[in-house]
Formats: structure tokens, sequence, C-alpha cells
């Protein structure tokens, strides 16, 4: 049977997929290639993803990095009046976490100033207890580095 075209192009996108998979069970071929011939095209416009991505990846480390700054606070807080071992350790973990951030900043060319009044990074209190931490181990920056760099890695 012949169908005009004018019934292709008004095909709902839901009668289109009914009819093509009903022809592709019949395995009419022809009737496919005119469903999908006579579907209605559509263009899309993206914003550069080597932009964007980078972007929303740098968003979301921002937000996980001050998640596990505030975390480690919240512990050296904690921690203070019970083990004073432990309260340092917190102390070292915001110093090497802090580090390995800035340094992939400073690599990606990004001011780590900048970067942080652009995503409100550091809440009031861990302004305060970064004035306490000791210096960063380099080896631990090396390991906070290394799951930086992976997250954009991926990307």
């Amino acid at each position: 049977m012949k169908i005009k075209p004018a019934i292709y192009e008004n095909l709902t996108h839901k009668q289109r997929i009914i009819a093509s998979v009903e022809a592709e069970a019949r395995q009419d071929i022809q009737e496919v290639k005119r469903l999908v011939k006579s579907c209605p095209k559509k263009s899309y416009s993206i914003t550069d993803p080597q932009y964007s991505e980078v972007m929303d990846a740098l968003m979301t480390v921002a937000l996980y990095v001050e998640c596990d700054l505030r975390g480690h606070a919240l512990l050296y807080v904690l921690a203070l009046k019970r083990d004073s071992a432990l309260s340092e350790q917190y102390l070292q973990n915001i110093a090497n976490t802090q580090t390995a951030w800035h340094e992939k900043l400073k690599d990606m060319g990004i001011n780590p100033k900048s970067m942080k009044q652009a995503t409100a990074q550091n809440h009031p209190t861990l302004e305060v207890i970064t004035d306490f931490c000791p210096p960063p181990e380099l080896e631990q920056v090396k390991y906070y580095r290394h799951i930086i760099d992976q997250y954009f890695d991926a990307i």
C-alpha cells in the first residue's frame, strides 16, 4: 500500500516508534527507511565541552575539596579534648589536601585565591583552623594530587 508522504511527516514520535517496531518485526526494511527519512530533523548546539566539562569538573572538585576540608576541620575540633595526636593528624590532612588542590589549580593556570572567591570556598571556621596547620607532607600531597588528577583525567 502506498502511503502519502504527508502522513509520514505528521506522525507523532510515539506513532513513528510503533510503526518502526512493526516494520522491523515484519522485516520491511524499505518502510523503516521511509520512517527514518521522514522523521523531523533537529540540530543542537552546545557550549564547547573543552570549556564546559573542565568548568564543571573544577566546580565539582572544589566542592569535594571543601567538603573534605570541612570534614577534617570538624574531626579536628571533636578530637581536640580527647586525642591530641589524632587532632594533629586532622590538621595535617587539611594542609595536605589544600596544598594538593592549590598545586592542581596552579598547574591549570588558575590562581587559588581567585578560585576560592569564585566558589565561595572555605568556611570561616576552616579559615581559622588552617592557621594551625603544620607544613604539608609531600608524600600525602602527591597522594591527594593523584586523586584530584584522576578526576580531571576522566574528562
